[in-house]
């Protein structure tokens, strides 16, 4: 729910001045973020408690594939571990990775119960890709964000 729905539906457009309202109603979704989150047995092999990962650098196409309302075929990939912040975050002998990627507040082909499977399984496929790579020495390019 955004901005638009909470002030009309939940609260009441009545309760805003008609200058207030219109600032609302002209207002775009940005994007979001599609995650994905997982429970390990194996501490996870990160450098810092946020990377960002991709296989293909073209940042243009990707912004231009969610403003259209679509994940990209390649999208950029953050891995975000809280554990790596704060061990107690976790059971003893378990960890956590988030998998963080850009994704449209609205996806152009609807809503996203219908599409999450399909989205998920290009996520996957990609961290294939960057996992592959890791394990053959192939060049994935790689940022790491707030390192210790």
């Amino acid at each position: 729910m955004g901005i638009r729905e909470t002030v009309g539906r939940l609260v009441g457009r009545q309760y805003f001045s008609p200058e207030y309202a219109h600032k609302i109603d002209s207002l775009r979704p940005t994007p979001s973020l599609f995650k994905i989150c997982l429970g390990l047995t194996t501490k996870p092999d990160l450098p810092a408690p946020v990377n960002f990962k991709v296989c293909e650098l073209n940042e243009a196409a990707w912004w231009q594939e969610i403003e259209q309302g679509r994940i990209p075929e390649k999208p950029p990939v953050m891995f975000w571990s809280k554990y790596l912040v704060d061990p107690g975050m976790a059971p003893e002998g378990k960890y956590d990775i988030d998998i963080l990627v850009p994704a449209p507040f609205q996806h152009q082909d609807g809503d996203w119960d219908h599409v999450k499977h399909r989205e998920r399984d290009k996520v996957i496929a990609v961290m294939n890709e960057v996992i592959r790579a890791a394990y053959t020495g192939k060049r994935c390019a790689g940022r790491i964000v707030n390192g210790k």
